[in-house]
């Protein structure tokens, strides 16, 4: 299990600490849109990214204020027009608590499948349908 994938408090932030382990988080961030993420205890996670139409394995660490995220395969991130190859890319810990809007228990989208029932739209963080699913508080 990686460093803190159970509770996390961050200074600079919110004082309450964000629970990983075993849950799903949607966060929206103007740029990107809705991502939906599973994050299983053991540091594996499933990211629902727009217009993907399967969820991306990968894996999830802390070092110090940041919070790390590796893809398998082959990733391109729309935003920053990079590709990614499996390597680590990190960023504040703030900043990804901030763009949490909603958590749940468990894999409720089956995530960890690969499998997802609709290709995610960049807006779709005002879609019912979609977030539903996830209504408790970060």
């Amino acid at each position: 299990i990686p460093q803190g994938a159970t509770d996390i408090q961050v200074d600079g932030g919110s004082s309450a600490p964000i629970t990983y382990a075993n849950r799903t988080i949607i966060f929206y961030e103007p740029r990107h849109g809705t991502q939906i993420e599973y994050f299983a205890a053991n540091g594996d996670v499933w990211l629902w990214y727009p217009g993907n139409p399967r969820s991306l394995a990968g894996q999830f660490k802390l070092e110090g204020r940041n919070i790390c995220f590796r893809y398998y395969g082959r990733t391109y991130n729309p935003v920053t027009k990079q590709r990614s190859f499996g390597n680590w890319n990190c960023s504040p810990h703030a900043r990804h608590k901030l763009s949490a809007s909603k958590a749940c228990s468990g894999d409720p989208f089956n995530l960890a499948s690969g499998n997802i029932h609709i290709v995610l739209q960049k807006a779709s963080n005002r879609d019912a349908k979609v977030t539903s699913r996830c209504d408790g508080a970060v």
